[in-house]
Formats: structure tokens, C-alpha cells, sequence
């Protein structure tokens, strides 16, 4: 069992609901391509997935997948017509 971030439990089926719910934030907030924010946040959950202590985890991936966003939206090219 994980926690969320309001301190409420969370079940591990639970966890693909934040994820999902991230990946949607990160993708109105940066206009970033979803596929790269969830395959990101999949990718950093995975490296989470046999935490002991899971209390920050949701932070933890949040953070991370939120760092990788702002570096691809900073390198990327934007075509202007």
C-alpha cells in the first residue's frame, strides 16, 4: 500500500489512476505530447515499483517525470508558420 499525497492510503490499483491523472496535469500545464509524459511516468514508476517505504513515491515520480517535461519542452524547437 503506497500513500498519496494528502496522506490517504492508496492501493497499488489505485496507482494507475495517478498516474493517469499526472500525465493529464503535465500534459494541460506544458502542452507536452502525452505519449511522452506517460510513457515517462511509467517509466520513473517502474523504477519505484518495489520501494519499501512507499509514502513519497507519488512526489518522487511527480518530480521526475515534472523534470523531464520542462527539459524537453525547453530543447524542443518551436515552428512558427
Amino acid at each position: 500500500m503506497i500513500h498519496g499525497q494528502q496522506g490517504t492510503a492508496v492501493v497499488p490499483s489505485q496507482r494507475g489512476a495517478q498516474l493517469h491523472a499526472l500525465v493529464i496535469r503535465l500534459f494541460r500545464e506544458y502542452g507536452a505530447d502525452d505519449e511522452l509524459v506517460d510513457s515517462a511516468a511509467d517509466d520513473v514508476a517502474g523504477r519505484y515499483a518495489d520501494a519499501r517505504i512507499n509514502a513519497f513515491v507519488p512526489t518522487l515520480i511527480e518530480r521526475e517525470v515534472r523534470a523531464l517535461v520542462r527539459e524537453r519542452a525547453a530543447t524542443s524547437v518551436i515552428r512558427l508558420p
